[in-house]
């Protein structure tokens, strides 16, 4: 598996916690095995800023940091909450299935709120299947707050926010229809938002090539919709616990340099799946590591990092694997409007 470690600085962490991230996981600041993506990723560590202690400003990179299918096994769940806690982004998006095995009030209490409750304040989630098995997902409702996970305007259960640095954010619910009252408060919104950059996000891909679960369509409606803008970057889902990147793509399947570019995160602390057939467009799968994502937003471009928790699966065996904080993937691409 090609790893390199993590520079947590880029993150804009206190030092002190560099160092101890970096000694924890067995690196330096020039060790590099030269993890090498497919597509636009690069090979060589970036340059690692000084950390600034002041809040974020205008114009500085925002961080965001993903994943999907949390907290099933709490050692699991932990571990990848225990590199946000490290990282201390600007916002966290949760994606879906967040309380296992049913998105109960229960659920929530008892294994999500031990494990990664602490991100509350800053976690923008959507809904996912297990959510939806508790009755109009009122446990997902009832933890994440009806004023923090609906919209103004129609109520329903999908809404937008505001990321920084001209990037705007659209947390949509592939478990209701696409269509309809949703894509209508979408186009809406787009509108009295132009000339922004756009993430996408759900529980369920658009593109993946994990089992059991395979690609689906319901959201083309909404991807269609951002995409005639020009501005649509980011596609985000979970539901296959594994990670995925796919090359940028439009919704009926064709690779474009126009398209978003979509990432599949279901390693957030449930079991992990296997891999079926390899989609076209895929571009570097992972299915033995509980990590998440870390995408850094500036005006113009972003980077992404895979970042492993240093608990992983092999078949259906959970081990310590020792690489907390290394990259598994990683690249950046320009995001021009």
């Amino acid at each position: 598996m090609m790893s390199r470690c993590w520079m947590p600085g880029r993150l804009r962490l206190p030092a002190l916690v560099v160092a101890l991230l970096l000694t924890s996981a067995g690196c330096s600041r020039d060790s590099d095995s030269g993890a090498n993506p497919s597509g636009s990723a690069e090979s060589t560590a970036p340059t690692v800023p000084t950390a600034p202690t002041a809040p974020t400003a205008a114009g500085t990179p925002v961080t965001i940091m993903t994943a999907g299918d949390i907290a099933g096994d709490a050692k699991d769940a932990t571990a990848t909450a225990d590199l946000i806690r490290a990282a201390n982004p600007d916002a966290v998006v949760a994606l879906g299935d967040q309380a296992y095995p049913d998105g109960s009030a229960s659920d929530y209490a008892n294994k999500y709120d031990p494990t990664w409750g602490f991100l509350k304040d800053r976690t923008h989630p959507v809904p996912g299947n297990h959510d939806y098995k508790t009755a109009d997902a009122a446990g997902y409702v009832g933890y994440f707050g009806a004023q923090n996970v609906t919209n103004s305007v129609d109520g329903g259960l999908y809404y937008a926010w505001d990321v920084g640095n001209g990037w705007r954010a659209y947390a949509v619910n592939t478990e209701i229809s696409t269509s309809g009252k949703q894509l209508t408060w979408l186009r809406d919104d787009v509108a009295a938002h132009p000339g922004m950059h756009y993430i996408l996000y759900t529980h369920h891909p658009r593109y993946t090539s994990g089992s059991p679960h395979g690609p689906s369509k319901d959201i083309c409606p909404l991807w269609d919709e951002l995409a005639a803008t020009g501005g649509l970057e980011i596609v985000l889902a979970g539901h296959n616990h594994q990670y995925e990147r796919f090359a940028p793509m439009d919704c009926a399947g064709q690779a474009s340099a126009d398209g978003a570019r979509s990432f599949v995160v279901g390693s957030g602390g449930n079991d992990l799946y296997e891999f079926g057939s390899v989609q076209r467009g895929s571009e570097l799968q992972n299915n033995t590591d509980f990590g998440v994502l870390a995408l850094v937003l500036s005006e113009n471009s972003y980077e992404w990092e895979f970042i492993a928790s240093g608990r992983g699966q092999y078949g259906s065996a959970k081990t310590d694997t020792n690489s907390a904080g290394q990259v598994l993937d990683k690249g950046s691409d320009t995001a021009e409007r």
